[in-house]
């Protein structure tokens, strides 16, 4: 028989609770699918319609959100390269290509991420903005393909301080055809 004090505080918490079984992959990339197609319903929602704990469904949205979900994933996973793999990699990919795809990646996925605070954004954008700048230097560089690249640059905007990397650019190719036409 149990007492009324007993009755009004309800039943005893179980001290040797079984752990949730494991999610599968399959059944969180699932719950990953639903939460984005409906990102309004939160982990108590999800764990209702799925059948998984509260708990369990914080885990995984807490994962997609830091994207480590995604490394899970067989097919996502890195592998590693060889040297001579690498090396040939390298003599093959262009900087300037390799910096403005990646450039293009990470804005593409900042703008479609719209759970990210606000802080977080700017932070983020500052740093594409100094990738942004390393890639108009190389550029410009690349441009003038010579070891005194900074100098012919500095000298360009000392009678032009507004002008910009491109601007330089354009500028020492009109003077590279005019020097072309007075020599011919």
């Amino acid at each position: 028989m149990t007492s009324a004090i007993e009755e009004a505080l309800g039943p005893k918490p179980r001290k040797n609770r079984k752990a949730a079984p494991r999610l599968r992959l399959r059944d969180r990339l699932r719950i990953i699918k639903y939460w984005n197609k409906h990102p309004e319903l939160g982990p108590s929602a999800i764990a209702d319609l799925f059948g998984i704990t509260r708990s369990q469904a914080r885990w995984i949205l807490k994962l997609e959100q830091e994207g480590k979900l995604q490394s899970e994933i067989p097919g996502m996973r890195r592998r590693a390269v060889s040297t001579i793999q690498l090396k040939k990699m390298t003599r093959e990919i262009d900087l300037d290509q390799a910096l403005e795809e990646q450039l293009r990646m990470c804005l593409a996925e900042l703008s479609t991420v719209s759970s990210m605070p606000m802080l977080e954004r700017i932070d983020r954008l500052s740093q594409l903005m100094q990738v942004r700048k390393t890639l108009l230097q190389t550029k410009l560089q690349s441009h003038l393909r010579r070891i005194d690249a900074d100098v012919i640059a500095t000298i360009i905007r000392k009678y032009d301080p507004e002008a910009s990397d491109e601007d330089v650019v354009k500028i020492y190719r009109a003077a590279i055809e005019e020097l072309k036409a007075m020599q011919s």
